[in-house]
């Protein structure tokens, strides 16, 4: 509705050459979706169907409340093993946050980091050019590129064109490598919803509302930049708590006090 109106408006303003006035048009809202959450049951369950990588991916997912653009353009810099912190760099709406890195993740992180660590020496040996840098990085630092803090923690097993600056040089794995992984692990661990890498993160933040988190503090882990974003999940714990109750039960109850 929104896209035909906005297209006769085109028309007439830029094929017709007809200036258009006082247009009376009520425009269509967007609906309001609740997000797909996992029990923490289905959540254990998905874990254990997946391996590798793409585990290590997903736990990182579900026990940071990341982005999946988050988790994979992760580098060494960004993880500080000292402090137990995961710096999330240029997040959604150019935000930097830092969020606790789980104590259960450390080897794991520890291991793929040591993997990539090997990988980046070949590329270095080999004399391929440096990793893709932000915001003209490169311009301001030239050595920086090929330095091991700048290097994926999840690189591609494949180098490829830079589309940016056309060298062949070595990014982090594609964006549908783990959502693939993760809707085969669905379907092995018999989940029947619609499961994908977002819905770790929607399960991370209902997890931890019904552990008793406070909401501005979850908010600030998801970066969020409006708490009503955040209060979405208020709706889901309500149900998952059973705060309003069912008048069946009660029905029934009564029924057998009857009888």
């Amino acid at each position: 509705q929104n896209q035909a109106l906005i297209a006769l408006v085109f028309l007439y303003r830029e094929v017709l050459e007809i200036e258009v006035e006082g247009i009376s048009a009520e425009r269509a809202k967007r609906g309001k979706k609740l997000p797909t959450v996992l029990s923490k049951e289905e959540t254990k369950r998905l874990l254990s169907s997946m391996s590798g990588v793409g585990l290590l991916q997903a736990r990182l997912i579900y026990g940071c409340g990341l982005r999946l653009r988050d988790c994979l353009g992760l580098r060494f810099k960004d993880i500080d093993f000292d402090h137990q912190v995961i710096w999330v760099r240029s997040g959604k709406g150019d935000k930097d946050r830092c969020l606790e890195l789980p104590h259960s993740l450390e080897q794991s992180l520890r291991d793929q980091m040591q993997m990539a660590r090997m990988l980046q020496e070949n590329d270095r040996a080999q004399g391929h050019p440096g990793d893709y840098l932000p915001n003209a990085y490169e311009v301001k630092n030239r050595g920086a590129g090929v330095s091991l803090a700048w290097f994926w923690i999840f690189p591609s097993s494949r180098l490829s064109k830079d589309r940016r600056s056309g060298l062949i040089r070595r990014h982090h794995v594609h964006k549908n490598g783990l959502p693939n992984a993760i809707r085969k692990a669905a379907s092995l661990a018999q989940i029947h919803k619609r499961v994908g890498a977002h819905t770790l993160r929607h399960s991370y933040a209902t997890h931890l509302l019904l552990a008793g988190a406070d909401l501005r503090s979850i908010q600030e882990a998801l970066g969020h930049s409006s708490i009503k974003t955040t209060e979405s999940y208020l709706h889901i714990i309500e149900s998952m708590r059973g705060k309003l109750g069912s008048p069946l039960d009660t029905l029934e109850s009564d029924s057998t006090k009857e009888n």
